[in-house]
């Protein structure tokens, strides 16, 4: 078993089953798959995804940033701010990535 610890409190957040190793390597190959059908996908498919993606972080924020500081001990105003930063991030690439 795998544990989700609060680091703050000790207080054990989840539990989880250990993968084997076929389950975890299926989910590579998933993975994989899909980021290689994602590159032959337009340009302008990938940032309208990546602008959805800065959306749903924003919608989420507060969910997000309690997930955060539940699960890595960190004050709520610093997850507000990483999950900001990470849609922020997101609109970035969405708007400068073709250029690079």
């Amino acid at each position: 078993m795998l544990q989700s610890v609060n680091p703050a409190n000790l207080q054990v957040v989840k539990t989880y089953s250990q993968m084997q190793h076929s389950e975890v390597n299926k989910i590579i190959d998933l993975s994989n798959d899909a980021f290689e059908e994602f590159t032959q996908t337009s340009f302008s498919y990938r940032s309208k995804m990546m602008m959805n993606a800065a959306n749903v972080l924003r919608v989420k924020k507060e969910e997000y940033s309690k997930l955060m500081t539940l699960e890595m001990g960190k004050p709520i105003a610093q997850s507000r701010s990483e999950v900001e930063k990470c849609a922020w991030v997101c609109e970035y690439y969405a708007e400068n990535a073709e250029k690079f």
